[in-house]
């Protein structure tokens, strides 16, 4: 299948008995050039189903919200999380929570054909590209969906500051109606590379004027912006450039030349039936951040520390 992975997605969501009909790869690491195209080829697969996999994911854990009152949210422990003083504590509540339903899906039979694909695939990679992270399953799925936690609670954090920025006395209620208006940020960071989370997390610590190390060369920062109906957002005031995605290294090389292929975008922005993953944790993350008052000017959203931790993550 050469389709785009999204389309690929779609394909796998509507018609599931088609990933019993794909191909099996094969690996010669003594023919790196052979290796590197099959790789090439296959990802686009990978990503279509990692695309199936997460939507699974993040389902499970909104289905569950009225399990765990009155946030949805469950500890490292799997407790109840009854409380949630900042957005540092938000994004490790949103990080183990999606962990529990990550391994709910994996224990459930229902999916079981993603995951018996993935698994195969996860053993080509692992023998093609050494890459550590392909252990299983889960350690497949967990960086994207830390990713996701991060960018939410990034995006929150920066729409507080920008907002209080722009209007001193803004109400809680306001900063309420732009993060709903801002669901673009949070897409944009999660398809991009880390160092525009992080681009945007200096600027935030810049505005808060704060000393902002020089992790990056250059600073995209966010703003914001209103449309014609009068409605606020925030967003990011440049498009993101595509010579600035992240590159994911490979353990063979061709020659003494390190094999590097870009990433293609981020699995939990595809949609299903009108609605990605991202849009369901953004969704889940704004309604928390409202009920747990965070969007009130006297809360503590994040030390600065927490900030840089956002940042490296």
């Amino acid at each position: 299948m050469k389709q785009p992975f999204p389309v690929q997605a779609q394909q796998f969501y509507e018609h599931p008995e088609l990933i019993e009909q794909l191909p099996l790869y094969e690996c010669d690491r003594e023919n790196p050039q052979a290796v590197w195209s099959t790789v090439e080829a296959v990802r686009p697969e990978l990503y279509a189903l990692l695309a199936v996999a997460t939507k699974d994911v993040f389902g499970r854990a909104v289905d569950n919200i009225d399990e765990t009152p009155p946030f949805g949210l469950v500890g490292h422990f799997g407790e109840t999380v009854t409380e949630v003083k900042n957005l540092s504590q938000l994004r490790n509540n949103l990080r183990s929570t999606l962990g529990y339903a990550l391994t709910s899906s994996l224990q459930d039979g229902d999916n079981q054909v993603i995951y018996n694909r993935l698994d195969y695939l996860r053993e080509f990679f692992a023998s093609a590209c050494d890459e550590a992270y392909y252990d299983d399953n889960s350690f497949l799925m967990t960086a994207g969906i830390q990713t996701a936690a991060v960018a939410a609670t990034a995006s929150l954090e920066a729409i507080n500051v920008l907002a209080r920025q722009a209007n001193p006395t803004i109400n809680p209620t306001d900063v309420l109606e732009i993060a709903r208006h801002s669901q673009a940020v949070v897409n944009k960071m999660s398809k991009s590379s880390l160092n525009h989370v992080g681009s945007a997390l200096v600027t935030v610590r810049q505005v808060r004027g704060e000393t902002a190390e020089s992790w990056i060369s250059e600073v995209d920062s966010l703003g914001i912006k209103q449309d014609v109906a009068g409605s606020q957002r925030v967003d990011f005031k440049e498009p993101i450039r595509k010579t600035q995605c992240p590159f994911q290294e490979l353990g063979i090389k061709i020659g003494s030349i390190p094999m590097q292929l870009a990433v293609i975008g981020c699995p939990a922005t595809v949609k299903f039936d009108g609605v990605s993953a991202i849009d369901q944790l953004w969704s889940w993350s704004v309604d928390i951040a409202d009920k747990a008052n965070l969007f009130d000017p006297q809360r503590n959203y994040a030390a600065p520390a927490d900030v840089r931790i956002l940042t490296l993550s």
